[in-house]
């Protein structure tokens, strides 16, 4: 199979507008980075974001922690977003911390994210679309 790289999370999911559907189609995997968006989703006050302000920020941040808490924390939450596309074959997040490492091993072993907790989250904020390059 072969893959490609690119940057994808629930802050950033320009790649939903064409690119992961045509890669799916094509059998090419997805490499997903970026998944926590430098921690915005989890655990860092809300801040500006690909354009995006700090309030659409904190609502994205707010989404992942409503559907976090018992069996599944903010970052399980995020990742799972994230792989929940199935053209994203792995999800890459920053580690600086044995809990932040211990987190994103277990959450391949979780249930994944129902439709319903998917749109939830897709609800909290709009899709982002490619404006540069057009």
């Amino acid at each position: 199979m072969v893959s490609v790289m690119m940057q994808f999370s629930l802050l950033d999911r320009r790649p939903e507008e064409t690119c992961l559907e045509l890669l799916h189609q094509n059998n090419i995997g997805v490499l997903a980075r970026g998944s926590l968006a430098q921690g915005l989703l989890v655990d860092k006050s809300p801040a500006p974001y690909l354009g995006q302000g700090p309030e659409t920020v904190g609502s994205a941040a707010n989404a992942v922690g409503a559907l976090s808490g018992g069996e599944r924390t903010g970052v399980q939450t995020a990742i799972q977003f994230v792989l929940h596309h199935p053209s994203i074959c792995s999800a890459v997040t920053g580690i600086r911390t044995l809990q932040q490492l211990e987190e994103a091993a277990t959450t391949v072993d979780m249930d994944s994210l129902t439709i319903e907790e998917i749109n939830t989250l897709k609800a909290a904020i709009p899709a982002g679309k490619y404006t540069d390059h057009r």
